[in-house]
Order: C-alpha cells, then sequence, then structure tokens
C-alpha cells in the first residue's frame, strides 16, 4: 500500500479468550505497519463470527496507540451481532459502515 493510504487486516472467526493471543498478534503488526506508512488502520471483521472483551480490548488498545500517535482506526463488514456488540461497548464509532447481514 502507499505511504498515507494504511493498512487492512482481516480477522475471523471466534475472537475470545482462546484466540486473543493470535488476534493481538495480527492487530500489533497492523498497528505498527500503520504507524511506519502514517496511515489508517483497517480491521475487516466480515469473518468474524463472535467476540467478547478479550478481542474488543485488543481492538481498544489498538485505537489508543493509533490515536496517540495521530492515526484511525476503523472497522467494517461487521455482522449484525458483532455490530451490536461494538454499540454496547461504545466502539461502534469506529465502524465505518452499515452492518452485513
Amino acid at each position: 500500500m502507499a505511504e498515507g493510504l494504511g493498512v487492512t487486516i482481516r480477522l475471523e472467526g471466534d475472537i475470545d479468550l482462546a484466540a486473543r493471543d493470535a488476534a493481538a498478534a495480527v492487530i500489533d503488526r497492523g498497528v505498527e505497519e500503520a504507524l511506519e506508512q502514517h496511515g489508517t488502520l483497517v480491521i475487516d471483521l466480515g469473518k468474524v463470527t463472535f467476540i467478547d472483551s478479550s478481542g474488543l480490548s485488543c481492538i481498544a488498545q489498538a485505537c489508543v496507540r493509533l490515536e496517540e500517535a495521530g492515526e484511525r482506526l476503523e472497522l467494517t463488514s461487521a455482522s449484525p451481532n458483532v455490530h451490536r456488540v461494538l454499540e454496547l461497548t461504545g466502539l461502534d464509532h469506529l465502524v465505518q459502515d452499515p452492518p452485513i447481514s
């Protein structure tokens, strides 16, 4: 990707305590790439079937790191169930498109 455009990563499956470390590693790599490129990190949630507080924590931490550096985090392609969890936790402001049915 060209500098300043950003980085897209895709998560899939259940993002819960069992998958937290793997998801955190993917998100952390995405944050580092976005910071290097001075761009936005886009997390595609289209194949995420479930997310709990472990996954939400990874997303929230990435958001803080990026915002502190003057960059952004965006979430896309969330299913209605995942979008609802994001709404309940106040992270829905990061979602850039309507829920995917």
